[in-house]
């Protein structure tokens, strides 16, 4: 009953897989030597009669077709002998469009980049499963899926783009030295680090990717390798390794502007000085990322929201330096900017490391609960296994906070097992050192005096000096509760970790290991020396006054008045 342009613009779109723009639709129909005001006027004809639905609520009108009315179009199409030949053109269509969703997201995901591309995934995945189909053209899809690589990322689809992504290199036969072989493989590596852990195919990926990157001198795809590497090298907390390689990043963004590469730099060179124990380093790092980070959505098709992350270290930094409070505001603004970005593992990272680490031990624990409650929920939504582990951990800190010993240790332990299943070690020292101490409270201290061990041995083996004088202080605390240790033992162990901290300015960790020696030494009629320990350090505080070691500290040196 239609008339033939109308008959012909319905049974095509049904190669189309929810939303559908004009434009889409005309390359799908242009061959057949339909103009662009034949489309609209068919389409609009069939919007009248209820056969196609409209949306016209964004900036470019999307339209699509119920699922009823879709079974029945494709009837037709595979009937009139165009199925193949209107897929193919369909599948070229979307290459092209997700070709121009690469261009733009490099420049930052924003919130207009997701409402125009978010709803096209279905499209993406009809063409993509098209293409690798027995009747469909391989080639074809090995350039969608290159060209789709960074927006899966950017949307935290990983399992996705790993699957895709894997796909497609399998199909690539002769065509191993090529553009797409290499952004694939980027990709790859990237997805499998975030949503796997540092595994040995994500290394492989990555590596091979760097050196495809370097023998078609593409730039832009040599650093986001070489920041693959990096993040690998964090995670598994290879911390010294991550530095060179941030060395690395660093010199060869001098040499390319993108909006990028400069902030990533500091960001990658502020991690790695972090988890060094370099925290006056780091600060400047972080602070300079921070500042040239303008807004929220860069290096998002790296699979991180660059500064909300940013922002997220440069509070633990503060923390540790003992700038509580602003260590707080600027904690809470990573989370707000988290939020804004909405990029799931970006989410997890910062809601889980600010609550764990500060918010927990500044006693601000009701907001604590619910930044790890959130991240639990996207990483168990969203099966992201390394964020589950820190979820886990998080919560588990949160419970020793309010006394809850034996169901901390519970999740400790499971977070801990969870981490070692995905090679996750960035976390893995202070979640530790975290169980020991609840061991210690639980009455079992040789089982924590085992745990510490580990985790001094961890410390010592991956530089992961950060925490150093946290792990030696719970080591002389289990030591003290132990009681056939010596003194002089567990007084060496309290100032190794006061040495420690001063020499990385960690002001925050050498507070909590004086309150824990002047405990030691008021118990051993040494309540002058103790009392001059804790407000050496007091005295350094500038901030932070009613948080909950420094309230700790003001209540040991009035008890010891």
């Amino acid at each position: 009953m239609l008339p033939p342009a109308e008959q012909a613009v319905l049974r095509r779109a049904a190669v189309f897989t929810g939303d559908f723009t004009l434009d889409m639709a005309g390359v799908v129909y242009a061959a057949d030597g339909l103009t662009p005001a034949d489309v609209f006027t068919a389409i609009a004809n069939l919007v009248t009669k209820s056969l196609i639905a409209a949306d016209i609520s964004g900036e470019v009108p999307s339209y699509r077709l119920l699922d009823t009315t879709r079974a029945y179009a494709l009837e037709k199409l595979a009937v009139s002998g165009e199925l193949d030949r209107v897929k193919r053109l369909h599948a070229e269509a979307i290459r092209d469009l997700f070709r121009q969703a690469n261009a733009e997201v490099a420049t930052g995901a924003t919130d207009e980049w997701r409402e125009k591309y978010g709803p096209q995934v279905g499209n993406l995945r009809s063409a993509l499963d098209w293409a690798f189909s027995p009747g469909g053209d391989a080639t074809l899809g090995v350039s969608i899926a290159a060209a789709a690589t960074n927006s899966w990322i950017a949307l935290a689809l990983l399992s996705e783009c790993c699957y895709w992504g894997a796909r497609a290199i399998a199909k690539l036969g002769t065509a191993e030295r090529t553009y797409d072989n290499m952004v694939l493989r980027c990709g790859l590596g990237l997805a499998l680090l975030l949503s796997k852990g540092p595994t040995p195919q994500a290394y492989d990926s990555l590596t091979e990717a760097r050196a495809l990157s370097e023998s078609l001198d593409d730039i832009t795809c040599q650093l986001r390798a070489i920041y693959g590497l990096w993040l690998l090298a964090i995670r598994a907390a290879k911390f010294r390794e991550s530095l060179a390689i941030g060395r690395q990043y660093a010199v060869l963004a001098e040499t390319f502007w993108d909006g990028v590469a400069s902030p990533m730099a500091g960001h990658m060179l502020g991690i790695s000085r972090f988890c060094l124990g370099e925290n006056a380093s780091a600060a400047v790092d972080l602070e300079q990322a921070s500042a040239t980070s303008a807004r929220s959505g860069d290096a998002i098709h790296l699979g991180v929201d660059l500064r909300p992350i940013t922002l997220c270290y440069q509070a633990l930094t503060y923390w540790v330096l003992g700038f509580v409070e602003r260590s707080l505001q600027i904690g809470q603004q990573a989370i707000k900017e988290a939020h804004v970005a909405n990029h799931r593992v970006s989410l997890c990272i910062v809601l889980g490391l600010f609550s764990s680490i500060v918010l927990v031990r500044t006693g601000a624990l009701e907001t604590a609960e619910r930044c790890i409650d959130e991240v639990t929920d996207i990483a168990e939504r969203h099966s992201l296994v390394p964020y589950q582990a820190l979820g886990l951990c998080a919560k588990g800190s949160l419970l020793v906070a309010r006394g809850d010993s034996a169901t901390a240790d519970q999740l400790l332990d499971r977070g801990l097992a969870h981490m070692r299943e995905v090679a996750l070690s960035l976390y893995t020292t202070i979640f530790l050192s975290e169980r020991a101490s609840v061991l210690g409270s639980l009455g079992q201290i040789d089982k924590g005096l085992a745990e510490i061990e580990v985790a001094e041995f961890q410390a010592t083996q991956s530089n992961a000096l950060w925490c150093m004088p946290e792990v030696l202080r719970v080591k002389g605390e289990l030591l003290v509760r132990h009681g056939g240790a010596k003194e002089a033992e567990v007084e060496q162990c309290f100032l190794q970790s006061i040495g420690w901290a001063r020499r990385q300015k960690a002001l925050s960790w050498e507070l909590r290991a004086s309150i824990s020696l002047a405990h030691f030494w008021r118990d051993r009629d040494r309540a002058a020396e103790a009392g001059e320990l804790v407000s050496r350090v007091y005295r350094r505080f500038t901030e932070g006054f009613e948080t909950t070691d420094l309230q700790k500290a003001k209540t040991l040196l009035d008890a010891l008045a």
